[in-house]
């Protein structure tokens, strides 16, 4: 499933990731900028990790509403999808 981006996940600083196009507050559609700050994480297999940590959008306008348990979403560098986020 990923397209490219970091061979390993950064701990404990800012990584920032873009949305698909989605629908904010303010009903504007957009890509979002995502800030990921990933605690830990654990080696699936040679190409995937599952990470935990916090995840946040940087404008205040943004669909923060959707960050709720259970919710899924793809995350892309450019145009690269680089993996997905789930709320726990």
């Amino acid at each position: 499933m990923q397209q490219g981006g970091k061979k390993t996940l950064p701990l404990n600083i800012k990584y920032y990731v873009i949305t698909k196009p989605m629908e904010g507050k303010n009903g504007d559609i957009s890509s979002w900028s995502l800030v990921l700050n990933v605690k830990s994480y654990e080696l699936v297999e040679s190409t995937q990790r599952i990470g935990l940590g916090e995840a946040y959008f940087l404008m205040e306008d943004a669909p923060s509403f959707l960050l709720k348990k259970g919710f899924m979403m793809n995350i892309y560098e450019g145009p690269k999808l680089v993996g997905t986020v789930e709320v726990l």
